[in-house]
């Protein structure tokens, strides 16, 4: 019995009674899709013909790859990876450069916008020959400053106005209201340096470096970076406050107008100590308020010391005295507070002799 070509069922008068088709005809002229409508010719013989024939080849196809040998078979098996191994790598390597590409694009234009700003800071800083810096007028003329609105200038303070008060500070402490009147004043170094720190009663602190304007045009000789100038800003202190001198080669100037007064001090019933290393304050010392004094040594070498003050195993301040800074004013000592000397060499160390402030 005959069968469709199509589907392989059963044929009544040349027409399958299961999918309808005309077995009748003969395929090269059955259109039975658009590429014969455009008179395209699939395959020669008939529809039964090929597909036996794909399925032969198929069947054929599989049968060689069972004959195959084992050890071939295994070679074209690592040849395929080895192959497919490498275009995986040639497409991360394509990735890889795109991503550099990118990178170094933005990297660019990174260094574009850093360099424009650059350029436009340069731009808007003054002209150091114009009027908004200042020169030291010297006969080398090495010395520039800051401008003017970064430099703190000197006050021209009208001595004759009521309250016109100036003194000279040398390393210590000083309470204002007792050792200065309140007021607003200026600090001024006239030679070497000196540092200066306050605490004011309402807790603000601040701090003020100054050297002289002969100790800058030494420094410039050996750097450009001198930031510390010959006065400080216009300070007011009121009573409470507490002002801290120290690394004090000469003096300070403090100049300006008084708005209190000072009260007296009582005097204190203490007497000269001469310090050694571990006394105890209240039990080898009287408590109260001293000034440090380093006596006279013969031969011209320089040598220091540090008197260092602990209290409850906690450090409070170490004073540095040597045979140019020899005094300190005004050092509080309370009791239980231990001093230690502190030398710097194998040398004997400074005397140091703790005489009352008042």
């Amino acid at each position: 019995m005959k069968r469709c070509t199509l589907c392989g069922g059963r044929l009544e008068d040349g027409r399958c009674t299961e999918c309808g088709l005309d077995n009748t005809k003969n395929d090269r002229r059955y259109r039975l899709n658009t590429h014969n409508e455009q008179g395209m010719v699939l395959h020669e013989g008939g529809c039964e013909e090929n597909l036996n024939k794909v399925r032969d080849e198929h069947t054929a196809l599989a049968q060689r790859s069972l004959n195959e040998d084992p050890d071939a078979k295994e070679e074209k098996i690592r040849t395929a990876k080895k192959q497919e191994k490498r275009r995986q790598a040639g497409t991360v390597k394509k990735k890889n450069r795109t991503v550099r590409i990118v990178l170094g694009v933005f990297l660019v234009v990174f260094v574009v916008q850093i360099l424009g700003a650059i350029l436009s800071a340069l731009t808007q800083w003054p002209d150091p020959s114009g009027s908004d810096w200042i020169r030291e007028d010297s006969a080398d003329n090495s010395l520039v400053q800051e401008p003017d609105k970064l430099r703190p200038q000197a006050i021209d303070w009208n001595e004759q106005e009521d309250g016109y008060y100036e003194t000279e500070l040398r390393c210590g402490l000083y309470v204002v209201g007792y050792e200065i009147p309140a007021g607003r004043y200026q600090f001024s170094c006239e030679e070497g340096t000196a540092w200066v720190s306050w605490n004011q009663e309402d807790g603000d602190s601040d701090w003020v470096s100054l050297y002289s304007l002969q100790t800058q045009k030494d420094y410039s000789e050996f750097t450009d970076e001198v930031t510390s100038y010959e006065v400080s800003e216009e300070i007011e202190f009121s009573d409470g406050a507490v002002i801290y001198v120290e690394d004090c080669d000469e003096t300070v100037w403090m100049k300006g107008i008084a708005s209190g007064l000072m009260e007296k001090r009582e005097p204190q019933d203490l007497e000269e100590v001469t310090l050694e290393d571990g006394m105890v304050v209240g039990a080898d010392i009287a408590q109260g308020v001293y000034d440090l004094v380093v006596e006279e040594q013969a031969g011209g070498e320089f040598r220091s010391v540090g008197v260092k003050l602990e209290r409850d195993q906690r450090s409070l301040v170490t004073v540095y005295l040597n045979v140019l800074q020899t005094e300190f004013y005004h050092l509080p000592l309370e009791e239980g507070t231990q001093i230690h000397l502190e030398t710097y060499d194998d040398r004997e160390p400074l005397t140091v002799r703790l005489v009352p402030s008042w």
